[in-house]
C-alpha cells in the first residue's frame, strides 16, 4: 500500500519500558498533520529531503541520520532548508514511499523475471514512488531482502530498504531466549539496508498461530527496537 508519509514507525505501549506513542513522536520531532493540506506539505518536504539525499548517494532512511544500531529516524533537521522542496517536474503526484512492498513474493518474479523490475516499472515512475521498503516476515528472509537491496540499480530513482523481524503469521513456536540479540546481530550484519524492526505484531485472525507464541515474538522484537533505538514496523488488522 502506498502512503504519503515515509513514516516507518508504528508503536503501542505494550511493554512498560516502551514510551507511549506521543512521547515517541515527540522524540522523533515529527508534528502529526491535522489536515490534508498539512499532509501534502509534509510529504513534499520529505520528498525534497529524499531527493537531496539521493543526489548525495544516501537512502531515504538517512534523512535524519542513523540512530543506535542501524536504525533510522525521520525528522525535520534544523540544518535543512526552511522552504519545502517541490515534487519532480516530471510528475504531478506527491512523492510516495511504499512501506510494504513484498519483493520476495513469487508472483513478482513470475511476472517480471526479477522483482527488482518493479523499481523502475512505468507505473512506479508514474506514481512518483521514490522509496520502497521490502519487509522481512521471517529471520531467514532478512538475507534475501538485504541482497535485493544490494542488487538494486544505483541509477534507479527508487531507494530500497528492508527490515529484520518475524510476522505474526510465522510465529508458530516461541522464540529462543536470545531473540533480541539475534535480531541485533542481523541488523548489524545487514546494517546498510535495514530501516526498522519487523514486520511484527499480533493477529488473532482464524488460521494464525496461537496467541502465546505471537506475543512472545512481538515482545522480543519490541525489546530489540527499544534497545537498538530503531523504528518498529507493526502489523495490525
Amino acid at each position: 500500500m502506498l502512503t504519503l508519509l515515509p513514516l516507518l514507525l508504528t508503536t503501542i505501549p505494550l511493554l512498560r519500558h516502551l514510551p507511549p506513542p506521543l512521547s515517541v513522536l515527540r522524540s522523533l520531532s515529527i508534528k502529526m498533520p491535522s489536515s490534508s493540506s498539512e499532509l501534502a506539505s509534509l510529504a513534499s518536504y520529505y520528498g525534497g529531503e529524499l531527493r537531496q539525499q539521493q543526489s548525495r548517494g544516501g537512502s531515504f532512511g538517512s534523512i535524519a541520520g542513523s540512530g543506535a544500531g542501524s536504525g533510522t529516524r525521520l525528522h525535520s533537521s534544523s540544518s535543512s532548508s526552511s522552504t519545502s522542496s517541490s515534487p519532480p517536474s516530471s510528475s504531478s503526484s506527491p512523492p510516495l514511499i511504499d512501506i510494504d512492498c513484498n519483493l520476495l513474493h513469487p508472483d513478482l518474479v513470475q511476472l517480471y523475471g526479477t522483482s527488482l523490475a518493479v523499481l523502475d516499472h512505468p507505473s512506479t515512475i508514474a506514481a512518483n514512488v521514490v522509496g520502497m521498503l521490502t519487509p522481512s516476515s521471517t529471520l531467514e528472509e532478512v538475507g534475501r531482502n538485504a541482497a535485493l537491496c544490494a542488487e538494486s540499480p544505483v541509477q534507479s530513482s527508487v531507494q530500497l530498504l528492508t527490515t529484520v523481524g518475524v510476522h505474526p503469521y510465522n510465529a508458530l513456536t516461541p522464540p529462543p531466549p536470545s531473540i533480541s540479540s539475534t535480531i541485533a546481530s542481523l541488523c548489524a550484519q545487514h546494517s546498510p539496508h535495514v530501516a526498522a524492526i519487523g514486520e511484527c505484531g499480533l493477529d488473532y485472525t482464524e488460521g494464525f498461530p496461537e496467541r502465546e507464541p505471537q506475543m512472545a515474538w512481538f515482545e522480543g522484537q519490541v525489546e530489540a527496537a527499544c534497545v537498538l533505538g530503531m523504528p518498529l514496523f507493526v502489523h495490525s488488522r
